[in-house]
């Protein structure tokens, strides 16, 4: 599946083939820092142009 702007979502991600896994130990400490990143504001803002 290719992902483009229009059919992107936070978790699309999901849906691409794993080519290097981490393993994560602790799953409730991966869930809590995914929570609380995913409560941050965006890291790039998006700001209309006037064109």
């Amino acid at each position: 599946m290719t992902t483009t702007p229009q059919n992107w979502t936070p978790q699309s991600w999901r849906d691409k083939p794993a080519k290097q896994m981490p393993v994560y130990e602790d799953i409730t400490a991966l869930k809590a820092a995914e929570a609380e990143l995913a409560a941050l504001p965006p890291l790039v803002l998006q700001v209309k142009r006037a064109t």
